[in-house]
């Protein structure tokens, strides 16, 4: 069995664009470092930029960087994409928190 990435995405996601939304031939992520998965995450979006789960590893990527703005903002793209997924949601509300609290102590 293969080792799934950060990058692949919902089979049934997108049915109009054909476009593989998966990287299978690339090591897992948090083997590439930071800076070149989320450049590898940008390229990807480039070809996709309609995948919800894209949006969501790039916001995961750039907190751990420190980039908490940047983040936020894919994470919003992420829940905007799909409302629905309570993992995002709960993510993107936890990261509004963060960086809410990163301001006020600011």
């Amino acid at each position: 069995m293969r080792k799934r990435t950060a990058l692949t995405g919902n089979k049934n996601q997108h049915k109009a664009n054909r476009e593989p939304y998966s990287i299978t031939d690339m090591e897992p992520l948090e083997a590439l470092g930071l800076e070149r998965a989320c450049s590898a995450i940008q390229d990807a979006l480039t070809k996709n930029p309609f995948n919800q789960a894209l949006h969501y590893e790039k916001a995961r990527i750039l907190e751990r960087m420190g980039k908490h703005e940047e983040a936020l903002h894919s994470a919003r793209r992420a829940f905007f994409l799909d409302p629905i997924e309570q993992q995002v949601e709960t993510y993107m509300h936890d990261l509004e928190t963060r960086v809410l609290k990163k301001e006020v102590q600011s």
